[in-house]
């Protein structure tokens, strides 16, 4: 087998813009996980498709956002956000979110495609450095 067997079978990655302040409903496409290049520090991001969107300028429906948490100086942090993130989409509890869960939802199964969740994102400021971030909101979509 050569180097592109199977290439037919791939979807070509697409130019993602970062989560915007706005309250969007959208479905999960994707949930990856991994290393950055040029530091080699852990990440994990989850691919939404936007159903609903109260900013049709940055992401009209049918548009593709990526929220995406990363380690930084405290591991902590990175850990508590993915922690949220996966209890939230799958419907669990906190406690109930483990290391293998979590490698199970980012891995090649992608058991999380396709289902609904609302993301409200809006922005919060550093209190120490006055640097701007966007904070993000994710909810599980029922059916009532």
């Amino acid at each position: 087998m050569g180097i592109f067997a199977g290439i037919e079978n791939v979807e070509v990655r697409k130019n993602t813009k970062y989560v915007t302040p706005g309250k969007y409903k959208c479905t999960v496409e994707a949930i990856r996980q991994g290393l950055t290049n040029e530091e080699n520090k852990p990440y994990f991001v989850a691919e939404l498709k936007v159903v609903e969107s109260n900013n049709i300028e940055d992401f009209p429906v049918g548009s593709t956002m990526a929220w995406m948490t990363m380690v930084k100086k405290f591991k902590s942090y990175f850990l508590k956000d993915v922690k949220n993130f996966v209890a939230t989409a799958t419907g669990s509890d906190m406690d109930e979110v483990t290391e293998e869960v979590v490698e199970l939802v980012s891995g090649e199964e992608q058991p999380l495609t396709g289902i609904l969740m609302e993301v409200i994102a809006y922005e919060g400021e550093n209190k120490t450095s006055g640097k701007r971030f966007t904070e993000t909101d994710f909810r599980l979509c029922v059916d009532a």
